[in-house]
């Protein structure tokens, strides 16, 4: 899970730690930017350097077991793509992808199998 452990309270029976991870966000860093989604609304957010966060997009969507990836194309757009599997046992599939020009949506598309 990420953190830093700090140790065992045996009198309450609890693991103490810091810096855990939130697994309810996926992110991916590409070009100085940070790409955030949050897993329970599908709402996507960029943010550069400590920066705020500025959200660019909502997928519409609950996602499950999901991973993003970040690319920059030969004309100098950014494609984020999401791929999500789901249900159990995760046998259902779906993509999302979101096309960005200078930072701002221009289309955004979801194939669901």
């Amino acid at each position: 899970m990420g953190g830093t452990y700090i140790g065992y309270d045996a009198k309450n029976k609890v693991a103490q730690a810091t810096n855990l991870q939130d697994y309810n966000v996926i992110t991916a860093s590409h070009a100085g930017m940070t790409y955030t989604i949050e897993k329970s609304g599908g709402n996507v957010f960029v943010q550069k350097g400590k920066g705020k966060p500025v959200q660019i997009a909502a997928l519409k969507g609950i996602l499950d077991s999901a991973e993003l990836t970040v690319r920059s194309t030969p004309k100098g757009l950014t494609l984020l793509t999401i791929s999500n599997s789901y249900g159990e046992p995760h046998i259902n599939s779906e993509t999302y992808q979101v096309l960005l020009k200078d930072g701002k949506l221009i289309r955004q598309n979801h194939a669901d199998f």
